[in-house]
């Protein structure tokens, strides 16, 4: 969000004009990605054991960055007597990086001042009894400069430097490589929002092959390659007012197990509705090809439903009894209605009875 407004910001865009169609389309992103929070849950208990049998409290504090935005994250790391561990989030931190363009490294070195600030902050607001705080970069620049003299280096990096090692000794920083850094999810808000797009088009170049806009499978939605290099439909709805990802939904085959996982996804979103409630919400951002039937396969599949639609038992039919299947000559059984005495009238009138 800080990220959508900076760049709201920097095209000058006023608070009654329409948004631009690639920042409207990275807000309806962002709105979508709101429904993922039910599904995140954090500890809220930092010291899951007795504080009788805890041995050792450790604060690890995590710093990183990306080209638009940097960020830090503290974790509280307890280890009991019987050499049990835990660690669970404290808190985190982000910030946009700033308009005027700079290095990547002193980028980096914002983010351990982050850390700095928050190793501040956390020692003067908990109480705990922390036996280490240690303080985590992937910047191998950033880290030379923390454990060097601050009088060494140009203002910018100077006045950093100072302050970090103001709250947080050169002793306490270590380096952690970038694929280990929690922290890294906060920075990497673009590489997180193309991670949909990535699988996706590998689904449809395995699928469709290299050139899947020639697919003959997919011919007939006259698809063509979006700016993100995605399938989508071209046929149809170029005229209708709508947003662009509806109008030009992604081509999905149905037979692979991502389509499966992300009917699913949708099954679960729309709260286990029916057949057609589940198509038209993949629709709104994907064209799944034998949509109704894939839906349908995923919706037999739920336990959950099938235990709520299952049918009633029907008691099994009993045997025939013998003398309506054994097979017998004519006449075998014989029998005479008798009803008294039968009058008839005289064949004038039509020899009624």
């Amino acid at each position: 969000m800080k990220v959508l407004f900076q760049s709201l910001w920097t095209a000058g865009v006023d608070w009654d004009t329409p948004l631009p169609p690639g920042v409207e389309r990275r807000w309806r992103d962002w709105m979508e990605q709101l429904e993922m929070l039910p599904k995140i849950k954090i500890s809220r208990a930092w010291i899951p054991y007795p504080v009788n049998r805890v041995r050792r409290i450790e604060l690890h504090i995590f710093g990183d960055v990306s080209q638009t935005a940097y960020a830090a994250c503290a974790y509280i790391r307890v280890e009991s007597m019987d050499h049990q561990m835990s660690a669970n989030l404290v808190i985190s931190k982000s910030r946009v990086a700033p308009l005027k363009q700079i290095s990547l490294p002193r980028l980096e070195l914002m983010a351990t001042l982050l850390c700095a600030r928050l190793k501040r902050y956390l020692e003067k607001e908990l109480t705990l009894p922390m036996q280490e705080t240690i303080c985590w970069s992937d910047s191998r620049v950033a880290l030379a400069w923390i454990k060097g003299s601050p009088t060494r280096w140009k203002p910018l990096v100077a006045n950093r430097v100072q302050e970090i090692q103001e709250s947080a000794s050169p002793q306490c920083w270590r380096y952690c490589p970038s694929k280990e850094n929690p922290a890294d999810i906060s920075s990497r808000v673009k590489e997180l929002s193309d991670a949909e797009a990535r699988w996706l088009r590998e689904v449809q170049v395995k699928e469709f092959g290299i050139k899947p806009d020639s697919a003959e499978r997919v011919r007939e939605f006259e698809p063509f390659l979006h700016q993100d290099g995605l399938l989508t439909v071209g046929a149809s709805l170029r005229r209708f007012t709508m947003p662009p990802e509806s109008k030009h939904p992604i081509i999905i085959p149905h037979n692979h197990p991502v389509t499966e996982l992300l009917i699913k996804d949708h099954y679960v979103r729309q709260m286990q509705a029916g057949i057609n409630q589940i198509v038209v919400a993949i629709r709104t951002r994907f064209w799944i090809t034998r949509a109704r039937n894939s839906a349908k396969k995923v919706i037999l599949s739920c336990p959950v439903c099938r235990r709520e639609d299952v049918q009633p038992y029907r008691l099994r039919m009993g045997d025939f009894p013998a003398d309506r299947v054994t097979e017998s000559p004519p006449f075998i059984h014989t029998g005479v209605d008798f009803a008294g005495p039968l009058f008839v009238l005289p064949e004038v009138q039509g020899r009624d009875v």
